[in-house]
């Protein structure tokens, strides 16, 4: 069949970005997408090169079957992300489930003996154990992909960026429609900050860069590597630089509300957020406006997203207003 380059999650912002990426300058003969929805991918451009055929597979990553399917035909590489549903009060339950998946068709493509390469989207603060909301299920996804992996020479990759541009997204879509922006972070609280299609083009580069087989001191090559690559904008923003951003690109006053925490609670349980779903979401928040979610030395040096603030909110505005 060839090699084959499997990507999960192919429509949204990252896996949209990392398949453009593959699809146009990767060596796979065959790149494989899954999405739930293959229809959203009708209104993706992507550049394909001559050598690669294009798959879209149907994939629902609560079925095991499924995500079994997915891997099928020897996948040489493969990207990994864990699914979000917001008004899902078992949502972390099944986030884990979905882990075990994964960490089951990593053994068998390991046994097998296809699998070169493991690329997992995990985030800043993904070492936080405890009162860490979504964040500490980015590092089970870690830990746990890294060890299914371990009998064989399979290259893991973890990619831990800051937090995204595109969270700001309701927030900014109210700014623009009435003046005000509403939002629970602290105006001056500055934390690290990348786009979602600077994720997508790394995790692309890390799919496709060359493999090289990992050895020990003792020339053992039979042993997975595990590498941790912490990503975001040199610059560190503030949702006060957000609205003051926003405020220059449009000429128009921005209001900025910040809420306390008992205020969000009571917005996000009006909005249908079932209460684990909150508690991880205020949890996750307070990590990373506290600075308590930091990137962590002992993994190396930072690299650099090269999308700014500035570029981004003027893309958002630029389609908010073609709409």
């Amino acid at each position: 069949m060839g090699s084959i380059c499997l990507i999960f999650c192919a429509t949204g912002h990252v896996g949209s970005a990392a398949a453009a990426y593959v699809l146009e300058y990767g060596h796979y003969d065959i790149v494989r997408l899954t999405t739930r929805r293959p229809e959203s991918l009708q209104n993706k451009t992507m550049t394909i090169n001559s050598k690669t055929r294009l798959e879209v597979v149907t994939c629902d990553l609560n079925s095991e079957e499924d995500i079994r399917r997915a891997f099928s035909g020897g996948v040489k590489s493969v990207f990994l992300i864990t699914p979000d549903d917001f008004f899902d009060n078992e949502w972390l339950d099944k986030i884990r489930v979905t882990i075990q998946y994964y960490a089951s068709a990593v053994r068998a493509a390991v046994k097998k003996g296809s699998l070169d390469r493991i690329v997992c989207l995990s985030t800043i603060g993904a070492q936080l154990l405890e009162d860490a909301g979504d964040l500490s299920v980015s590092g089970e996804l870690e830990d746990v992909i890294t060890d299914a992996a371990s009998d064989r020479c399979v290259e893991v990759i973890c990619i831990r960026p800051g937090y995204f541009f595109s969270n700001f997204r309701t927030e900014l879509s109210e700014a623009l429609s009435t003046g005000v922006m509403t939002t629970q972070m602290p105006e001056d609280a500055r934390f690290p900050c990348q786009a979602p299609q600077d994720v997508g083009k790394r995790v692309g580069k890390a799919l496709v860069q060359p493999f090289y087989p990992v050895s020990d001191a003792h020339g053992n090559s039979n042993m997975s590597k595990k590498t941790v690559i912490q990503f975001a904008f040199p610059t560190l923003y503030s949702v006060g630089d957000v609205a003051r951003i926003l405020q220059e690109i449009t000429g128009k006053y921005i209001h900025l509300h910040i809420l306390s925490e008992s205020e969000w609670r009571s917005i996000l349980e009006a909005a249908g957020y079932p209460p684990r779903r909150v508690q991880s979401l205020v949890e996750m928040s307070n990590c990373i406006a506290t600075g308590r979610a930091q990137f962590d030395p002992s993994d190396g040096k930072i690299e650099k997203a090269t999308t700014s603030l500035e570029e981004y909110l003027n893309e958002f505005v630029e389609e908010d207003v073609r709409v």
